[in-house]
């Protein structure tokens, strides 16, 4: 698993995208899940912003890629719905598949997300974000599975992050500073 902060201040909104080779995706508010085209799953849930207004879009391309002729180059790209689906075109067609998972932020707001890769026998059992406290503190992600939890928090500030990882046989605690982990050599 991974989790990424990507810290953005301005007066535009962003969006924030990432591209997988997927047969489909599941989206819910906050949060997507591909089915991998290679045996491997992933799942993106998102902390901030609170509402990041998922949408998702896709293209495949054919194995057309080659010039038909010295001087033309002829590429096969077809643009899908939002409602990516199994067993539409793309899967009956074969061939490379991606689907793109868009969030968007207003002004101001940052993008914590976590994305975690499994294959299907090793399916995460929940992913939960982690509520903040009342000074807006404490976001963060809890990760189950059938091997342990990982918990992964950051303050309000963005600034001092904690790692727990609990397995059946050992439990690993440990905290660091944003700072400490740019200035370290």
């Amino acid at each position: 698993a991974l989790v990424l902060l990507d810290d953005l201040e301005g007066t535009l909104p962003t969006d924030w995208s990432i591209q997988v080779l997927a047969e489909h995706v599941r989206v819910t508010q906050s949060a997507a899940c591909f089915k991998g085209q290679l045996g491997v799953d992933l799942a993106v849930a998102f902390a901030e912003p609170a509402d990041p207004d998922l949408l998702t879009t896709g293209f495949a391309h054919l194995g057309a890629d080659e010039p038909a002729k010295a001087q033309y180059h002829m590429r096969s790209l077809y643009w899908t719905r939002p409602d990516l689906e199994e067993g539409d075109l793309f899967a009956r067609l074969g061939g490379e598949r991606a689907v793109i998972l868009r969030a968007h932020a207003g002004p101001n707001q940052s993008y914590l997300a976590l994305l975690a890769a499994y294959r299907v026998e090793g399916a995460p059992s929940s992913i939960s974000v982690l509520p903040t406290d009342g000074a807006g503190s404490g976001k963060g992600f809890r990760l189950c599975c059938v091997d342990g939890e990982a918990e992964v928090t950051v303050d309000g500030e963005q600034r001092q992050w904690h790692v727990r990882l609990e397995t059946r046989s050992a439990v690993a605690e440990h905290e660091f500073s944003i700072a400490e982990a740019v200035d370290r050599p």
